[in-house]
């Protein structure tokens, strides 16, 4: 049964099929067998799973054995075998195919494939979020006046405080820079001074007292 198994999935993936239907979940669909039968026909469905599976055998008297009663009905005429499908799912989904064993040989008709109609998804509406702004109670700040040279609009007013804002720094600048100058050049100048002082004590001449006494031969 295994090697039959096998069998049939090389069969089944070599057979000529038919262009696929598409079926809404629930339909009804009927499948013919390609070749006249003078024998039993056996169907199958290759579907997901790698071993096929069983649906029905039709015995070459017309007697129907359903795999699963009331899923799949079957019909023989004239040597015509015919699958019917009821009530269709995802499941029932892939390649239906007949075949039939005479005189130690197989005989595969055309493989038919059946597929569940995918339904169209909507995209789900993505949502932005708003942030809500959170308003501040900051102080409003009185607006400076800038000191800009225009033709017009200044009056004497302005003017004599643009040039106070801008002269004072700077002759407080140059007030603190001349103070340092002043004090680093005194520091400077006292330690030469205090060195020539030294020196010129050295070379004093002696009071008359501390002279050696002279030479008393004479």
């Amino acid at each position: 049964m295994k090697l039959l198994g096998f069998l049939l999935v090389i069969r089944v993936s070599a057979a000529i099929s038919s262009p696929p239907r598409w079926l809404n979940e629930g339909e009804k669909t009927t499948i013919q067998c390609s070749f006249v039968a003078d024998e039993g026909v056996h169907w199958f469905l290759q579907g997901k799973d790698p071993m096929p599976k069983s649906l029905m055998y039709v015995s070459g008297s017309g007697r129907i054995t359903p795999a699963t009663p009331g899923k799949h009905t079957a019909k023989k005429s004239a040597g015509k075998v015919s699958l019917t499908i009821n009530d269709f799912k995802k499941e029932d989904s892939g390649k239906y195919y007949c075949f039939m064993v005479k005189n130690m040989a197989i005989k595969f008709g055309r493989t038919t494939e059946v597929y569940l109609k995918e339904k169209p998804t909507t995209p789900k509406p993505t949502t932005t979020r708003t942030t809500e702004k959170t308003t501040l109670n900051i102080p409003a700040y009185e607006e400076t006046t800038i000191c800009r040279p225009s033709e017009s609009a200044v009056t004497n007013k302005d003017e004599l405080s643009c040039h106070i804002v801008i002269w004072a720094p700077l002759a407080g600048g140059a007030f603190f820079l001349l103070l340092a100058l002043i004090i680093v050049s005194i520091s400077y100048c006292r330690r030469p001074r205090r060195r020539r002082c030294q020196h010129q004590l050295r070379n004093r001449p002696k009071a008359e007292e501390f002279r050696k006494p002279t030479n008393s031969y004479y």
